[in-house]
């Protein structure tokens, strides 16, 4: 696929969701391939990736209204991951379109430090990180709520492509990282208390409504 086929799939995907008149949209920022998932061994660092990124971003922003607001998500893969202000400064400084913010997503944030072993230590990050943004912490508006305590999976598991790769092996391994669990605790207020989103979405893991129903009952009655 040609760079101008890639981007016409882009702006079809846009005009798709802009379709259902939303007030924002989320633009995840991250680079990482079925082989660099699993070794870790990245070809481009965070730099290349975001301004990569604002490059396609700009391309295809003229199929935004300009009422809707386009929020970043961050990622643990090389991109936006949120842990340098330096880097969320480069990134925004790129983005040729007003009325754009950031999607915290604290599951990613929580899987860029496999150290975090409770709750409580990741509301602790999560908080002390939004601090650090300094200026840029006013542009998270809304919050991907979910814990992700991976620690122990993201230290030991093989650097190593398996010999079966099918979309199963791969999926295993992102939900292995990125667990999208409930909050337990009143770390989830904390964490709102400390960003103050417009927009909070509990994006958990779930088979069936069913399922969902308690995971979402456990989430609420700890973030409120």
């Amino acid at each position: 696929m040609s760079c101008d086929e890639w981007l016409a799939v882009i702006r079809r995907n846009i005009c798709a969701a802009i379709s259902q008149k939303p007030e924002y949209l989320v633009w995840h920022v991250a680079e990482a391939d079925t082989e660099t998932i699993f070794t870790f061994d990245f070809h481009y660092d965070d730099r290349e990736v975001l301004a990569a990124s604002a490059d396609v971003f700009n391309a295809v922003a003229d199929e935004i209204p300009a009422n809707v607001t386009v929020l970043f998500e961050n990622l643990w893969w090389p991109g936006l991951r949120l842990t340098d202000a330096r880097k969320v400064k480069f990134f925004f400084e790129r983005i040729e379109r007003k009325n754009v913010g950031i999607m915290l997503d604290t599951g990613h944030l929580m899987n860029t430090n496999p150290r975090l072993r409770t709750e409580a230590e990741a509301a602790d990050f999560v908080c002390r990180t939004v601090d650090k943004l300094g200026p840029y912490a006013e542009l998270i508006k809304g919050v991907h709520l979910s814990c992700s305590l991976s620690g122990k999976y993201l230290r030991s598991f093989e650097r190593k492509v398996p010999a079966d790769s099918s979309a199963e092996v791969i999926w295993r391994h992102i939900a292995a990282i990125d667990r999208h669990k409930p909050f337990t605790t009143t770390a989830a207020k904390q964490i709102l208390q400390c960003v103050q989103p417009q927009y909070v979405n509990h994006e958990l893991a779930y088979e069936t409504i069913e399922e969902m129903i308690p995971l979402m009952q456990q989430q609420l009655s700890v973030a409120r």
